[in-house]
């Protein structure tokens, strides 16, 4: 049965705004909708006033047949008009995915949110995150904005 991906990056995004909010010092992340800083799948630049922005996508993962448990390769790109800027959110991505001694969250049960209503609906599992790539620099967008990225792989799956 294939994983509800939407309600996975919704889950997913929603459990890093709350880390981010118990970083030190505290980041703060507006999710979603028009004016918001975090996304999913894509961003709704238009509403986005702070010209700063990051973006969830699963771009990818293993078939399925070789692996028991789903595995999902997920991207997270971060676009701004300042470097500093960037790089600074998308480091505090980073971090919201790690344990207290810098190692990646593992065996970590997240609440799950069904992305179509922002319902509860059960909870997922991160079993395992690999880092595949520290936030780096990756270029600039056509507008001239900066792009930083760093993917991950996360073994996951659904516990009701």
């Amino acid at each position: 049965m294939p994983l509800p991906l939407d309600d996975f990056l919704h889950s997913l995004a929603r459990f890093m705004v709350t880390r981010a909010a118990a970083l030190s010092p505290a980041v703060t992340i507006p999710y979603g909708g028009a004016t918001g800083e975090l996304f999913r799948w894509e961003a709704y630049e238009q509403g986005n006033s702070s010209g700063l922005y990051s973006v969830l996508s699963v771009v990818g993962g293993p078939p399925s047949a070789a692996h028991p448990k789903p595995t999902l390769s997920i991207e997270c790109k971060t676009r701004g008009s300042n470097n500093k800027t960037a790089v600074a959110r998308a480091e505090a991505l980073f971090e919201t995915l790690l344990e207290d001694d810098g190692r990646p969250i593992r065996l970590r049960s997240i609440d799950g949110f069904a992305a179509a209503n922002d319902s509860p609906n059960g909870h997922w599992i991160l079993a395992n995150v690999v880092w595949t790539q520290r936030p780096g620099l990756a270029g600039r967008d056509q507008r001239g904005r900066v792009e930083v990225v760093f993917k991950l792989e996360v073994d996951a799956y659904k516990q009701d």
